[in-house]
């Protein structure tokens, strides 16, 4: 062989193995024991009495028990040797994130949608600062890079590291952030269609305490199990969103377990649920639901006429943009349609289609819609004498 051809031959070869290793996958697996340990550059606030707040830029190291209490172990950046320990509950003392590269990296990574490039960087922003997420906000803020790591690991579909991930959270007891990631999580996972996974975490997260202000997105996960038709799943957690503390949308939970118990046959666990809130104020958000459950039971009762009733008193009390509501009218129009009212229920059908498109009462109602057949010889003018 010619020994230039073979040089260049041996180059390129070199260049390719070359581009093949760098683009090479390491795997999915967990990765927070490489960087758990690592320092977590931090900038260090504390208030001075009549002066103001002192700023220094440290590392935090980690937790450590000293004289009975938990305390930060802190290290300077400039050289200065020793260590600094700092009561986790000292009034006045803060800290927060220092901006590093590897921090402008994930951001803007995450912008950008180059989840590969965010994870990558992400890893050093995060797991070190693991064991210290179930701090109060008040005191530090290095929970608000969690959530959108842990979209950016789900997103490269890196199930095995979010979920280990999860798995070392302090979820019963999140804060507002370590609470959103977890939202996020399971709701990425349900699209997955992973739902072991999304109700392991769900079953640790903590839906009240510091995590109340994520309750509305909790529901939201319920009512998405419920759509995709795992009643199972979402009867579960309206069950315990209906047993949360602080939360105020309690009776609207408790309204939809009577509802998935209705579609389970469990008539019986309905009527109990609704008798409960019989005295339920008119002016609740979660009466209208309540409506769309009584004449659920109405109707199995062979009370049609009733069913009507409870269903336009559900739509008077209701808003266009309730959840519920293309159900009920939905529900309604049939009524209308087995009592051969087809202009009113025609009339309901046709809202339904162009109010809820994006929904599964869209198809169902414009397949219900019927052709009216107008009486020979109505509505023609009268030929003139």
């Amino acid at each position: 062989m010619n020994i230039k051809k073979s040089t260049i031959l041996a180059a390129t070869l070199l260049l390719v193995s070359g581009v093949v290793f760098a683009q090479k996958d390491d795997g999915d697996r967990s990765r927070i024991s490489e960087y758990e340990k690592n320092n977590l550059p931090i900038v260090f606030v504390e208030d001075q009495k009549n002066k103001s707040a002192k700023t220094s830029n440290m590392n935090f190291e980690e937790l450590v028990m000293v004289d009975g209490a938990i305390n930060f172990k802190l290290s300077f950046t400039d050289g200065t040797p020793g260590s600094v320990f700092v009561p986790i509950n000292k009034e006045g003392v803060k800290f927060k994130y220092r901006v590093t590269d590897d921090l402008k990296r994930l951001r803007s990574a995450y912008m950008r949608g180059k989840w590969e490039e965010a994870v990558s960087a992400g890893r050093s922003v995060v797991y070190p600062a693991v064991v210290i997420m179930d701090v109060p906000e008040k005191i530090t803020n290095v929970h608000e890079n969690l959530p959108i790591f842990v979209e950016s690991l789900l997103r490269a579909n890196r199930y095995i590291e979010a979920k280990s991930l999860m798995e070392s959270l302090p979820l019963s007891k999140s804060t507002y952030n370590v609470g959103l990631a977890a939202v996020e999580y399971v709701n990425l996972m349900i699209d997955a269609k992973r739902y072991e996974e999304a109700n392991s975490v769900l079953e640790r997260l903590n839906f009240g305490g510091a995590n109340i202000d994520n309750i509305d997105s909790i529901m939201d996960i319920a009512h998405k199990f419920r759509k995709i038709g795992r009643i199972g799943d979402a009867v579960r957690w309206y069950t315990k969103l209906q047993s949360t503390p602080g939360n105020k949308n309690k009776n609207e939970a408790t309204m939809w377990m009577a509802y998935c118990d209705l579609l389970n046959n469990s008539d019986i666990t309905a009527r109990l649920f609704v008798d409960n809130l019989k005295n339920m104020p008119k002016t609740e958000r979660a009466y209208s639901l309540k409506c769309l459950v009584d004449g659920m039971l109405l109707e199995k009762a062979k009370k049609a006429d009733d069913a009507v009733d409870s269903y336009a008193e559900g739509i008077v009390y209701g808003d266009i943009t309730y959840d519920w509501m293309p159900i009920i009218l939905y529900k309604i129009a049939k009524l209308y349609k087995a009592n051969e009212n087809f202009t009113a229920s025609n009339e309901i059908f046709e809202q339904i289609a162009l109010l809820y498109s994006d929904t599964e009462y869209a198809k169902l109602a414009k397949d219900e819609i019927v052709e009216i057949k107008t009486p020979e010889g109505e509505g023609e003018e009268e030929e003139e004498e």
